[in-house]
């Protein structure tokens, strides 16, 4: 199962590699689902958010993959329950998703352009991750790094700061492509990179 596949990315690169026998896919864009379509018969797209799904009919599901979905509930309490209910017993989550203590949040907070409280509800941190997995019937069998770009946007952000701003001294230093790729190297080391990725289990 994926959630929110869009228009079906990844979903397509499973198929190529025969991961499963069946796809389920919880879309309730219409216009994704139009794409959704292409995909083949051993798709099924369902209509719907998460939450409104029905295990009885498509749970015992022994993947569930989610990227960049969890800041749009408006509870993610409910949507940690429902995945519950869904997943098999031995099932595992596959979720990627921003992270509030990224170094491109912790930078530009408000100036970021993806933060936005109309669509973003919520963008998780680590712990937070893990007190809802705990609480929903989870554990967290590993926690890494997915992010790749936060040197970068805080380089292009620095770039376009005033002169007299304390903080653009360090232009020269992120001006240099090997040392914002070593700096982001030691940012996925220590989590702190703009998206992180988990892998829950049922306990």
């Amino acid at each position: 199962m994926e959630v929110g596949p869009g228009v079906g990315y990844f979903t397509e690169v499973a198929k190529s590699n025969n991961c499963a026998r069946e796809y389920l896919l919880v879309e309730p864009d219409l216009h994704c689902q139009n794409h959704l379509a292409k995909l083949g018969s051993d798709v099924k797209i369902i209509n719907s958010i998460l939450e409104k799904v029905n295990e009885d009919e498509n749970g015992n599901v022994d993947i569930i993959f989610i990227n960049s979905v969890i800041e749009h509930p408006f509870s993610i309490n409910d949507f940690f329950k429902k995945l519950n209910k869904l997943l098999s017993k031995n099932g595992i989550i596959v979720l990627v998703d921003m992270h509030c203590n990224g170094l491109d949040i912790l930078s530009l907070r408000e100036k970021a352009p993806n933060v936005n409280p109309y669509s973003i509800l919520q963008i998780g941190s680590i712990e937070g991750i893990k007190q809802l997995s705990k609480k929903n019937g989870f554990k967290i069998e590993d926690i890494f790094s997915v992010g790749e770009m936060d040197t970068d946007i805080l380089y292009e952000f620095i770039k376009k700061m005033e002169q007299n701003n304390p903080l653009k001294s360090l232009q020269r230093l992120l001006k240099n492509d090997e040392f914002r790729k070593d700096f982001q190297a030691l940012l996925s080391k220590h989590l702190y990179t703009g998206y992180n990725g988990y892998i829950l289990q049922k306990t």
